[in-house]
């Protein structure tokens, strides 16, 4: 195996020592992504300095009639009643309360917390696979299905995907490429076999930290999806979400997140937004707008990813557990942004305790009179 990895290397030498243009690769994909969605706001019909003044709409509500010939009823002084034969009052308490009842929401948040706690207990053994959302939220990586094969292309595909998962990128690569060849001398690689072998060896220059080279085979197969696939066909949203995870890599939170918008309109229209393969890509959404500083979007991002999560695969499966941590990550950051308002109407009170104190009247001093 030494001496073939040592081959293959000098072979692919100068294919590896390649340098990527990012200004070139934005050019091409500025007019095929949608644009950053604005920021959230409130629309304000008459800002300051309220120029537009205000406006009032309907009848005003018209004022009681005063009655003139009522008169003032005088307050009768209360009359004084002897408390010797009356017998002394009797104090009733209230009945005692009754044993409190849990409620289904109880019963519900019960079961959520045993569940969380019992899954961290199971997956002890899957802790060190399970990436670390305390430190920033996480990337979920798409997942390759092979298409129908023959038992040994088969085996060499599962084979590369064993080396990928172990850090053997070398064999990976070779193995890859083996099944490619083995396939093409079977008959002509179809459109979607094609590419799967580029989304496939992009994905294992990805896992390698080598994001220059899957950059490039992701954007053949982007616009091999564009060229020979139909519009309904849910492939061609794989390649924008190899695209925004490599761009993700290298901070380019703007560009990734119009690639994994151009993802969720894909799938949205194909397969519909219940389903896995949505929810990954509003979880990496969420990663793009958290990168962006944009928590409260982020964080909606978050909880809908989870809530189908935990619908479609459980509360233990890995991608739950992930959503799941990001979205706490998440809440960690400062959420509260009180938008700007005017009061559209006000409405006077009247006192309901005035004070007593009037306006004494002046008197004149002792020993002087008042001058004609």
């Amino acid at each position: 195996p030494q001496a073939i990895l040592a081959e293959y290397e000098k072979q692919n030498e100068e294919k590896l020592t390649t340098e990527v243009n990012f200004q070139e690769v934005f050019r091409i994909l500025d007019d095929k992504l949608p644009k950053i969605p604005d920021l959230p706001g409130v629309s304000k019909i008459n800002p300051p300095p309220y120029s537009q003044g205000v406006e009032y709409k309907g009848k005003p509500l018209p004022k009681p009639p005063v009655d003139k010939n009522a008169q003032k009823a005088k307050a009768k002084p209360p009359t004084k009643k002897s408390n010797k034969d009356e017998p002394p009052k009797i104090i009733k308490w209230g009945d005692k309360p009754g044993e409190f009842r849990e409620t289904n929401l109880k019963h519900f948040r019960d079961y959520t917390s045993n569940m969380n706690t019992n899954t961290l207990q199971v997956l002890q053994n899957t802790k060190k696979t399970q990436p670390h959302s305390g430190i920033a939220p996480c990337v979920i990586r798409e997942l390759l299905f092979p298409p129908t094969a023959s038992e040994d292309i088969t085996t060499l595909i599962e084979s590369a995907f064993v080396y990928q998962n172990t850090s053997n990128y070398q064999l990976a690569l070779k193995t890859m490429s083996d099944a490619k060849d083995a396939w093409g001398e079977i008959e002509e690689l179809k459109s979607e076999v094609e590419l799967f072998f580029l989304l496939a060896i992009g994905s294992i220059y990805e896992s390698a930290g080598r994001d220059d080279l899957a950059l490039g085979l992701y954007l053949q197969g982007r616009q091999l999806g564009e060229d020979k696939l139909m519009y309904n066909h849910p492939d061609r949203a794989i390649a924008y979400c190899g695209l925004g995870s490599v761009l993700c890599h290298s901070e380019e939170y703007g560009w990734a997140l119009r690639c994994f918008l151009q993802a969720r309109n894909i799938r949205e229209l194909t397969l519909g937004g219940d389903t896995v393969d949505t929810a990954t890509v509003y979880n990496n959404l969420g990663v793009c707008m958290y990168g962006m500083e944009r928590n409260q979007e982020s964080q909606a991002y978050f909880e809908l990813a989870k809530a189908i999560f935990e619908c479609e695969l459980g509360y233990d499966h890995q991608r739950t557990l992930i959503a799941g941590g990001n979205l706490k990550k998440c809440r960690k950051q400062s959420l509260h942004m009180e938008p700007e308002f005017r009061p559209l109407w006000e409405i006077p009170i009247t006192d309901a305790a005035p004070s007593k104190k009037g306006k004494k009247k002046k008197k004149g001093k002792k020993g002087k009179k008042k001058k004609k």
